[in-house]
């Protein structure tokens, strides 16, 4: 499938005789070449390198800007989220500079996608009202991501019915331009939150097998999708997605089949605050499959990713698989000392939904 908001870039430069402006556009198209993966953003990579050195004699501050937000998206995708923040904030003032409204929105909201990544949530908020302030004059795919972090943080926050709304503004705004990349990021991010709400649920102690049949569903969405649109930017963290599925579903040989594919990108970028719960869930498939020394191998590791600074989330299902886990070799205070403190981050976890759902009233965004 040819993504229509490629297409439509790549008629206007064919269209256009101002070499500036076939420039601008050329910039464009690299940022959305950037967020697809494999070989489109290797094309992204010297689209920058060329437009970069033609601009050492314009000195164009809009192509400059362009060119480092096609940076900051490339570096977004590979997970390297320090260089991204580098390039987004000085795309963010260079467009300022000369108020331009379109570039600055999109340096806007990428950096409170990052934001959200740290979960910090009131800075998403603060960002995501800025963009919206500037709605006459801001890109639309740039609100339409502004849009969805705001359906992602309800999502978080446990108010799915309220955030399909905000999903569903993000996408009618982005498909109107043709933006596969902005449908498949949707579809992963929907589907990932839905993973968390199953692990939520099942260590809540809530009947998880007809949600764990439909979540299966958004998982597999975001795979045939990204197969379709030849995007390749989010492989590996379908695959771990995929992977929780499958242990809710006690098919732990398949589970670790798709773990042990995504093993060498463990520590890449948004996967590495993944780390503790992709551990943990190999060592739980090893442990049911029979494989007790890999799996306790594996387990002490998981322990150790656990970071108590971020993702509450993350921490208490890292701790409650691991009490499981020892549960089952028969260390059962070990298991209870796990399984209290993991109680203890599931009632972080539930505070700070209520948080969120405050800073977004505060922000006057809902």
């Amino acid at each position: 499938m040819t993504s229509r908001i490629l297409s439509d870039l790549e008629r206007s430069i064919r269209a256009s005789s101002d070499e500036r402006e076939i420039a601008l556009l050329r910039a464009e198209r690299a940022l959305h070449l950037a967020r697809r993966g494999g070989e489109s953003q290797s094309n992204a990579r010297q689209e920058i390198d060329v437009l970069r050195k033609k601009n050492l004699s314009w000195g164009s501050p809009e192509l400059s800007a362009w060119c480092h937000l096609a940076e900051g998206m490339l570096q977004l995708t590979v997970g390297n989220y320090a260089r991204a923040a580098d390039s987004i904030e000085r795309a963010r003032a260079v467009a300022a500079s000369v108020s331009d409204r379109r570039s600055q929105s999109w340096a806007v909201t990428l950096q409170a996608f990052l934001s959200y990544v740290r979960g910090d949530i009131d800075d998403v908020n603060e960002k995501v009202r800025c963009v919206f302030d500037w709605i006459v004059d801001a890109d639309p795919l740039a609100v339409a991501r502004a849009k969805m972090l705001v359906g992602q943080i309800l999502h978080y926050a446990g108010r799915y019915e309220s955030a399909r709304q905000w999903y569903a503004e993000s996408r009618s705004l982005a498909m109107s331009r043709g933006d596969d990349g902005f449908a498949s990021a949707l579809l992963f991010n929907v589907a990932s939150h839905h993973v968390c709400s199953l692990r939520h649920q099942y260590f809540r102690g809530a009947n998880i097998h007809e949600f764990a049949r439909l979540v299966s569903l958004a998982v597999d969405s975001v795979k045939n999708y990204d197969d379709h649109a030849r995007i390749s930017s989010q492989s590996a963290f379908s695959s771990t997605l995929q992977a929780s599925i499958y242990i809710f579903m006690q098919k732990f040989e398949e589970a670790e089949v798709l773990l042990r594919s995504s093993e060498d990108k463990a520590d890449e970028g948004g996967l590495s605050k993944m780390r503790s719960i992709y551990l943990v869930d190999l060592a739980y498939c090893r442990l049911k499959m029979g494989m007790i020394e890999d799996a306790v191998a594996v387990a002490t590791p998981a322990e150790n990713a656990i970071s108590d600074v971020e993702h509450p989330e993350n921490a208490a299902y890292t701790r409650d698989r691991l009490a499981e886990f020892y549960l089952d070799l028969g260390y059962n205070e070990r298991s209870i000392a796990l399984h209290d403190v993991a109680t203890s981050d599931w009632r972080r976890y539930e505070h700070e939904q209520g948080l969120a759902v405050d800073s977004l009233r505060r922000w006057r965004i809902i």
